[in-house]
């Protein structure tokens, strides 16, 4: 869980990891709390060519991306590592626990539902007739 203190408007304006005087605790995937760490991550290392300043948001965009394909990545190993039997899934703190089956539903829910339209564009006939509706 994350505290948080808002100004007058309601926006984040502060994020902490212990409770705090006048915070509020929100969880870790709020919506406003989201918002304010991606507004406020830092960018990645100034380049020391300035012409190349432009380039920032891009790399850190470039990082976060890769950051992201490798969540998936540590989700598959941990899968191996518990069907293998060399570490336990209650050996995770609980709130790790909560995440990876928070996931793991995610992960079933899409592939259920790519399931559900997978060939649906050979449904349609092109020609404009004996396609459905």
């Amino acid at each position: 869980m994350a505290f948080v203190i808002r100004d007058t408007q309601g926006t984040i304006v502060g994020v902490y990891n212990q409770p705090v005087e006048g915070a509020e605790e929100v969880a870790a995937d709020d919506a406003g709390l989201l918002a304010f760490v991606q507004a406020t991550a830092p960018i990645t290392a100034p380049t020391t060519n300035p012409e190349n300043s432009g380039n920032d948001r891009e790399a850190q965009e470039n990082w976060q991306v890769s950051d992201l394909t490798l969540v998936r990545v540590m989700e598959d190993l941990i899968d191996i590592l518990i069907n293998k039997n060399v570490v336990n899934f209650t050996d995770f703190p609980p709130g790790a626990q909560k995440k990876l089956l928070g996931r793991r539903g995610l992960r079933s829910e899409m592939a259920y539902l790519s399931t559900l339209f997978e060939g649906a564009d050979e449904d349609f006939d092109e020609s404009g007739g004996g396609g459905y509706l």
